[in-house]
């Protein structure tokens, strides 16, 4: 199955998918209620936001022991490989930490493995080569680096990273 016809076919699936919740949503009259979620205690959130920062900073890799990415760049550590998506959603949360965290080298390995037509994979082994093709079908990335790109500016304001003008 090509890419268009598997984008048909999931296209067909989910309006098919739609029609029967949009039945089901009709049942409602009043939103169901929804039970509070309990507040964590501030003492507890500020040790756990340090854990998270902390195990974080242990998953910086990249340098001379590296195969291929030679600069430090965080990420997931859970295989040799780099994920696209796992690196933009853990610069939304390295965002405040620029300067200790190497945020901007880890989306700048996905940037450096572009294709000249501007495919990026989602997947990359350690020796820099992509793990699925430009022509299958989960090879597709929403745009997730411009997401990524746009949470460390909220914080940032850097526009040199971004190479645009600001307009007013």
């Amino acid at each position: 199955m090509d890419r268009r016809e598997f984008g048909k076919s999931v296209a067909i699936a989910g309006g098919v998918a739609g029609i029967g919740l949009l039945g089901s949503c009709a049942a409602w009259e009043t939103a169901p209620e929804i039970e509070a979620l309990p507040q964590i205690p501030k003492k507890l959130s500020e040790s756990m936001y340090a854990k998270a920062l902390q195990i974080t900073k242990e998953k910086v890799r990249g340098g001379d022991t590296e195969v291929f990415f030679k600069k430090p760049f965080i990420d997931a550590a859970f295989s040799k490989n780099i994920f696209l998506w796992d690196t933009c959603f853990m610069a939304c949360f390295s965002k405040y930490h620029l300067e200790t965290l190497p945020v901007y080298q880890a989306l700048d390995n996905f940037y450096e493995r572009a294709d000249d037509d501007g495919y990026i994979c989602r997947e990359y082994r350690q020796d820099g080569r992509p793990v699925w093709r430009k022509d299958h079908p989960v090879s597709i990335n929403p745009p997730l680096m411009a997401f990524a790109e746009l949470e460390i500016y909220s914080v940032s304001r850097d526009l040199e990273r971004s190479d645009i003008e600001e307009e007013f």
